[in-house]
């Protein structure tokens, strides 16, 4: 194999690491694995109207993460959120892949919200993003991993697809 790479440097703050991994007698010897990375995957950007109710006034939001998988999957998100009457958001996967703008960023970098319900969809959940929604009334999470970190934080879970899920959520909203 070749190893295709550009120039790239890696910084690493040691105080951030366990001490284990700063032990000044370990010694290495770096080797070549002979791995070729390849070019990182991309999404499409999905184009998406601003929202007419604030995130932060919502009294329901849809959050959704790159657990969506595609923009297909995202736009059942923005779906679900027209048929309760509220908004969608994200977090910083849904950010990065183009499926949201950043003024719908869910998190300490984004807004804080306190909706009646968040529907989390795909969302594994992080320290940024428990702090953002804590005062939501109801939480429910669909993620297929149930040792996902929203699983002890959300009212209920639900171990699925979130892209089936909302898809047959849609089904049965609309029959």
């Amino acid at each position: 194999m070749t190893l295709v790479a550009a120039p790239a440097v890696a910084v690493v703050d040691t105080s951030a690491l366990p001490a284990a991994f700063n032990e000044p007698w370990r010694t290495g010897v770096v080797e070549d694995a002979g791995v070729s990375w390849g070019q990182p995957a991309t999404y499409p950007p999905v184009v998406l109207p601003a929202p007419a109710v604030s995130l932060a006034t919502s009294p329901v939001v849809v959050a959704a993460g790159r657990g969506l998988q595609t923009a297909d999957g995202f736009a059942r998100a923005t779906e679900l959120a027209e048929v309760f009457g509220g908004v969608v958001g994200g977090d910083l996967g849904a950010l990065d892949a183009g499926w949201i703008t950043e003024a719908q960023l869910i998190g300490l970098t984004g807004a804080q919200v306190a909706p009646k319900l968040l529907l989390a969809l795909g969302l594994d959940g992080d320290t940024s993003l428990f702090m953002s929604v804590r005062d939501a009334g109801l939480i429910v999470a669909v993620q297929p991993d149930p040792a996902a970190p929203i699983a002890p934080v959300a009212d209920l879970n639900l171990h699925h697809d979130p892209a089936e899920f909302a898809a047959a959520l849609l089904n049965e909203l609309r029959a």
